[in-house]
C-alpha cells in the first residue's frame, strides 16, 4: 500500500535542491533517495520535512529503494545523464533504471503516479515546427549524444504500453534551465507565470528557471496533473506573463 509523502529522485542537482527547497517551504512531508547526500544542503537535510536516503541504483540497493518508494504516493524524478560525466554510460542506462528498480517497486508498493525529467529534444506530434528546438536538440547531439540517446530510450520506454501501462506518468520536457539553487535565487526565482503544454504553441519560450520549475513539480505532485498522465508536456516560462524581478 503506497505512503502519503512525495518522493525526490535525482536530487543532487541544482534543479533537484530547488526541488527539495519548495518542498521544505510548503512544509510537505519527503523523502529524498540520492548517492551522494552531501550534495543536499544542510537546512535541508535537517528540515523536519525531509527524510534522506542514501542508496543508488543496484540490486544492492534495491531495498533501500524499496523503503523509500513504500513511503510515498507520488514520485518527483530528475535522474538523467549529466553532460559533465557520460564517460562509460550506456544508450540505456537510465531507461534500465526506471524498467528494473522503480517501475517494478512503484507496482510492489501501490505507487501509480510519477513525474520524470525529458527533453525538448523528444518530439511529440501536438509540437509545431521550430528551428530552435532543433538547434537545441542538434547542439546536444554534438556534444553530449550520449545523454541524448538515454533521454530518447527512457521516451520509448514511457511510450511502452506493456512496461508502463499501470504507471501514471507525465514525462516533462525542459530546454534551457537556468538559476542557482542557493535559497536567494530560488526565491526569486520561484516567482512568474508558466507555461504547460507543446513546443511552439503561443507562450512557450525555450526557458524554464529551476526555481520556477521545483514550483511547477510541486504544484503538479499536490494536484496529480490528470490532464498530463501518459504525455510529455513541454514546461517553460510563459512568454508575455508575469517575470521575476
Amino acid at each position: 500500500m503506497a505512503g502519503s509523502k512525495i518522493l525526490v529522485l535525482g536530487a543532487t542537482g541544482p534543479s533537484g535542491i530547488n526541488v527539495l527547497r519548495e518542498l521544505e517551504y510548503r512544509k510537505l512531508p519527503t523523502v529524498v533517495y540520492a548517492r551522494t547526500v552531501s550534495k543536499i544542503p544542510t537546512e535541508i537535510s535537517q528540515s523536519p520535512y525531509i527524510e534522506v536516503i542514501q542508496g543508488g541504483f543496484s540490486t544492492a540497493d534495491e531495498a533501500k529503494l524499496s523503503s523509500a518508494i513504500s513511503q510515498c504516493s507520488v514520485i518527483i524524478s530528475l535522474l538523467g545523464p549529466n553532460v559533465s560525466s557520460i564517460r562509460g554510460l550506456k544508450p540505456d542506462t537510465y531507461a534500465n533504471i526506471y524498467a528494473q528498480f522503480v517501475f517494478p517497486l512503484m507496482r510492489k508498493h501501490g505507487v501509480k503516479r510519477i513525474f520524470a525529467m525529458s527533453t525538448v529534444s523528444v518530439y511529440r506530434p501536438e509540437d509545431k515546427p521550430s528551428i530552435l528546438r532543433w538547434l537545441l536538440a542538434f547542439g546536444v547531439w554534438l556534444v553530449a549524444g550520449m545523454a541524448q540517446k538515454n533521454m530518447y530510450s527512457m521516451q520509448h520506454l514511457f511510450e511502452d504500453q506493456e512496461q508502463s501501462k499501470d504507471i501514471d506518468w507525465t514525462a516533462f520536457r525542459l530546454g534551457l534551465i537556468p538559476g542557482g539553487h542557493d535559497e536567494k535565487s530560488w526565491r526569486k526565482d520561484r516567482e512568474g507565470e508558466i507555461f504547460t503544454g507543446y513546443v511552439g504553441e503561443p507562450g512557450y519560450s525555450f526557458v524554464q528557471r529551476r526555481g520556477q520549475l521545483g514550483k511547477w513539480l510541486v504544484d503538479a505532485a499536490v494536484d496529480g496533473a490528470p490532464q498530463w498522465i501518459h504525455r510529455f508536456p513541454a514546461v517553460s516560462r510563459l512568454i508575455g506573463g508575469k517575470k521575476h524581478e
